[in-house]
């Protein structure tokens, strides 16, 4: 098949998926949309919900606005899915302090077709970063003119 035509997604979803190691692997970001909050959830305590009794790790608090009960958690860690609509207690923030609104995970990084990526080195490379990287090996190799003897 030419590389213009498209492919199936049954033939994509087939074919094994890797990472360059420029480009990062696939993590993912587990977010807790608050509301209500009575105190800001503090980085690295543990939190809890109060009807699903799962608990997780909060690595950074975004409120939409300075000071105001709603905004974003993001948690690592998590032992399962946070419920909407119930309360959440704090290891440091006290019981109940807040709702949880929703609950997200978002996946990031690049995964790319095994066929677009090269294997230099015992690593992996998207060809841009293969090209690039190569390129510098060059660079280096190649002597200054200055160091050459006529």
């Amino acid at each position: 098949m030419p590389f213009y035509e498209k492919h199936k997604e049954s033939d994509m979803a087939e074919r094994p998926w890797g990472h360059c190691v420029f480009c990062g692997r696939f993590y993912t970001q587990y977010e807790i949309h608050y509301t209500g909050a009575a105190h800001t959830p503090a980085v690295g305590e543990t939190i809890t919900g109060v009807s699903s009794g799962k608990t997780a790790i909060v690595e950074s608090v975004t409120p939409y606005k300075t000071g105001g009960p709603e905004g974003t958690i993001v948690v690592v860690s998590p032992s399962g899915i946070f419920t909407d609509g119930e309360s959440i207690s704090g290891s440091t923030s006290g019981a109940s302090f807040s709702v949880c609104q929703s609950y997200a995970d978002k996946r990031y990084g690049f995964g790319y077709p095994d066929t677009a990526l090269i294997p230099f080195e015992g690593k992996t490379y998207c060809r841009p970063h293969f090209n690039a990287y190569t390129q510098t090996i060059l660079d280096k190799q190649r002597p200054d003119i200055k160091d050459v003897n006529p």
